[in-house]
């Protein structure tokens, strides 16, 4: 099941170097390509027991950094640049929220956060406790 996500990620980052494609393609193919990494952030939460550091959580997916329980990669380590970044080619934001969940947000078509137009999803993605 893993490297179904995987490949679904390698596929979103092809996609998206091609020309001539619509807003709503690119709006479609973010929201697909954000829910994948949502999924890849539950993952490692459930491997790891904790989320991914807030700091650089992409990389967390491709590197086990001596995180206990780590069984990735959870995205494929050549697509890390283009996982970062939206079908516009713009980087996303990853935000751990205080509640458990983490959101990531892209700026869509008008290249800016907090309007209309932005793609924004959470999900939450608490480590569980012992037991």
């Amino acid at each position: 099941m893993r490297y179904l996500f995987i490949a679904a990620v390698t596929v979103l980052c092809l996609t998206s170097c091609s020309r001539g494609v619509s807003h709503f393609d690119n709006a479609r193919q973010t929201r697909v390509h954000v829910s994948v990494l949502l999924h890849a952030m539950e993952r490692y939460t459930a491997d790891c027991g904790m989320r991914p550091p807030a700091d650089d959580a992409f990389l967390a997916l491709i590197e086990p950094r001596g995180v206990p329980g780590w069984s990735g990669p959870y995205i494929l380590p050549q697509g890390i640049q283009q996982a970062r970044l939206d079908l516009w080619g713009r980087a996303l934001r990853v935000e751990m929220l205080p509640d458990g969940r983490i959101r990531i947000s892209s700026a869509a078509g008008d290249g800016e956060f907090n309007t209309e137009d932005d793609i924004v999803q959470a999900r939450e993605c608490r480590a569980k406790g012992p037991g």
